[in-house]
């Protein structure tokens, strides 16, 4: 790992129960029980990455999770055909945008329980 400041790696990591640092997508909603177990965002810029690890949620509970709460809060989901599941190796995606904000929901089934949830959000600076 290479920084230009102070660097405080256990910061950024989630430690008993806890969140890791950094902070959630604004105006994107996170699953109840979740953790955030990784927040990276590009420095001066509003894109990012948010990691989860949501137990006792599937993959497609997850999806069907997004695909309601996005649209209820004001985002347009992307898609070729209405409620298409687009899933590859197990991975269920789903993208919505709002403005100029363009977000990208991932769901992986993790092991043992807890699914692992990204979400990358992409913003003009």
């Amino acid at each position: 790992v290479w920084a230009d400041s102070a660097f405080d790696l256990y910061r950024m990591l989630p430690t008993d129960g806890a969140d890791a640092g950094g902070s959630d997508v604004a105006a994107v909603p996170r699953p109840r029980g979740s953790q955030r177990v990784l927040s990276a965002w590009e420095s001066g810029s509003p894109s990012g990455l948010v990691v989860y690890s949501v137990p006792h949620e599937s993959a497609a509970e997850l999806e069907s999770f997004y695909r309601s709460e996005l649209s209820a809060n004001g985002w347009t989901i992307i898609e070729r055909h209405p409620s298409e599941s687009i899933v590859i190796d197990d991975i269920r995606t789903i993208s919505a945008e709002r403005g100029n904000r363009t977000i990208t929901v991932l769901a992986r089934p993790g092991e043992p329980s807890a699914t692992v949830l990204s979400i990358l959000i992409s913003e003009p600076s």
